[in-house]
This record gives structure tokens, sequence and C-alpha cells, in this order.
């Protein structure tokens, strides 16, 4: 029943049903939901709640979530109600409710400590550090990073740490502090490997792929986003696609194996496929990089991440729409504080505890 790991928010969105599959997933568990039995009946609408959220359906995830959640604390469900605040945060989360969301994973945190459900209260603490981490408030955003880090690396979930290690390093590179962020993708890449875990392993080689071409290495750039795209498209990983296959234009503009005037054309037809608000503004985006000189592009795109950002005050819009107009757009609303207790833990030294990550791994283990 525990499925959060699995529905988190991590750019991109989960594998997607087709519609006649998601609707026979709720048809079959509809009756659940009119019986009396209490706990059949928050498990059936947490199901279908999932089902809308894994299908891109935010917001009716959200209603049926609620009702789940409600459900489970008329009967005394601790564990339900953990899950599902859980689940009703990310549901939060893909909808742009921030605040709401981090209300509902504080809230997961106050019955996880109650019940002493470890690992479901760091999910909930790495899933609000990737929101904090979304606005540009890195400060919270690395405190709940390396608080989910030590965790995960404490409880042996090597995922999870893969996970944080990534994490970091995005907030890293978003500080341009690019020596710190290769070395942590470069970790959770490995990890990813070990873990047979392809849908991280996507993401992660993509982005190590940019940190190597902002520090002029296009031929492994090239070679780790090939990589990257590959894997994308066999996971259906479409946030990863569109990316990679920008970079790789960009790459083979730049070593001359593509003239401009072709990849300009071959930008606009994409635009036909990945047609999604963000895909078109980064494709617009591309397309005035490669000609400065198309006004309608800059100004078509720079509408497109203002209307993004009003929706959801993402780090990446406001700068992209900085870059493009040369105006900044005004901070979003400021988000809840962390708890008190995450808080404290904002000194935590990362070296220290990669050192200690590292010791245990080489602790010979009992056969």
């Amino acid at each position: 029943r525990d499925l959060t790991r699995y529905f988190r928010l991590h750019r991109g969105h989960s594998r997607r049903e087709s519609p006649a599959q998601s609707t026979a997933l709720r048809e079959r568990n509809a009756p659940a939901t009119e019986i009396g039995d209490l706990a059949a009946r928050s498990a059936a609408l947490g199901h279908i709640g999932l089902v809308y959220l894994n299908t891109g359906h935010p917001d009716s995830a959200q209603e049926y979530l609620r009702k789940a959640l409600a459900t489970a604390e008329e009967a005394g469900d601790r564990q339900s109600t953990l899950i599902l605040a859980v689940n009703l945060g990310l549901a939060l989360m893909r909808s742009a409710d921030h605040a709401q969301s981090i209300a509902s994973y504080r809230y997961a945190l106050e019955v996880a400590r109650e019940i002493g459900a470890g690992h479901n209260a760091t999910i909930a603490v790495g899933n609000m550090g990737e929101i904090y981490r979304y606005e540009g408030d890195f400060e919270r955003a690395r405190t709940c990073a390396l608080h989910a880090l030590r965790v995960g690396a404490e409880l042996g979930d090597l995922l999870m740490v893969a996970d944080q290690f990534s994490n970091l390093g995005a907030i890293a590179e978003a500080k341009d502090n690019t020596a710190e962020a290769q070395h942590l993708f470069e970790r959770a890449i490995e990890l990813a490997r070990q873990l047979n875990a392809p849908y991280y392993l996507c993401d992660w080689l993509h982005r190590l792929a940019r940190l190597h071409l902002e520090t002029n290495q296009p031929t492994e750039a090239d070679r780790l986003n090939a990589e990257a795209l590959k894997i994308a498209e066999e996971q259906e990983q479409r946030d990863v696609q569109v990316s990679a296959s920008l970079l790789s234009i960009r790459l083979r503009v730049r070593d001359n194996s593509l003239d401009r005037h072709t990849a300009i054309k071959s930008l606009r037809q994409a635009m036909q496929e990945w047609n999604e608000p963000h895909e078109v503004a980064a494709l617009l985006d591309a397309v005035r990089e490669l000609d400065p000189g198309d006004e309608e592009a800059r100004i078509t795109a720079a509408e497109i991440y203002r209307t993004l950002y009003e929706r959801a005050p993402s780090i990446e819009y406001r700068r992209a729409y900085h870059r493009l107009t040369g105006k900044l757009l005004p901070l979003g609303p400021p988000l809840p504080e962390l708890p008190d207790w995450i808080a404290a833990e904002g000194g935590a030294d990362l070296e220290n505890l990669l050192q200690r990550i590292d010791r245990s791994a080489q602790k010979p283990r009992a056969v």
C-alpha cells in the first residue's frame, strides 16, 4: 500500500496509463467506496485518487484523496492516514498549490512521528525539499535533502540516498557550484545503475550532460546525453525526452553536424508533438537562441514563462523570463516554515555525511 515513493514529483510525471485502463480501474473500485467498512472505503477512494494522479488529473486526485484521508481518520487508521496525507501532498504539488502541499506533508510528519514511521516521514521531508528548491528557497531545500539523505543512509535505502544526491546536485547547480553538482550527480548515477533504476537514471545522466557542456566538455556531454535520451524514450520519460532532444540539437549545431536553419525547422515541427505550455516555451526559447533576431519566438516564450510562473513560481521560469526580457518577475508568496526539528538540522555538513556514507558502504557484511 505504500506507493508514495513512486508518485513523487521529479521534474517529469510518472508513466501514464491509457484512458481505458484508468476508467476500468476506477469502475472496479467504485463499489467499495459505497460500503460501510471504513477501511475498505478509504482504500478504494485512495486507489482511485492515485489512478487520477498517475494519469495526469491532479485536481480529481485531490477530491478522492481528501475523501480517503477523512475516512481513514474516521476509522482511526493512522498508517493509512499517513500514506494518504503524503499522496495528497503530491497531488497538491502537481496542482502547483505549494503552500497547501507543504501543510499536508507537515500533517503527515506529525502522524509519522506519532506512530514511528521514519521511512514515510523521510519521503515527506524529501518532497517538501523539492517544493522549496522549485521556488528557489535553496537553504530550506538543502536542509530537507540533507535530512532525507542522512535517514536514507541509516535505513539502508539506496534509492532514497541516490535521490537526495540528485536533489543536492540540483541545488548546487542552481547556485552555480558546478564542481559539487557534478560530483553529486555522478554519485546518484552510480547508485541508479547499481539499483537498475532507469526512470531516475535518464534524468540524472541528462543533468550531468548539461553540466559537462557548461564546463566546455561537449564530447562527454554528448555521450551522456545520448544515453539519457535513449533510456528516456524506452521509459516514456517525456520531460527528459524533450530536454535531452533540445540539448542534442544544440550539440549538433555546435559541432557543425547540423545547420541552424534545419535545427530551427526541427524545433518548430516538434511543437506538433510537444505541445504542453512548458514544452512550447522551451522549444521557442531554443529557436530564439539559434536565431537571436526572432522576436516573435522571444516574446511568445517569455509570455508563456510568465503565465507558468504566475501559476507556480518556479525559479527556472523566473530566470528564463529574465533572460528573455531583462525584467524580474516578483517573488511568489512565502512558503510555510519547516518544522522546528528539521530546521534545527540546517547546519548539517554534507562532506562529513558523504564520508559517513562511504565508510558504511565499505564495512564488511556478515555472511
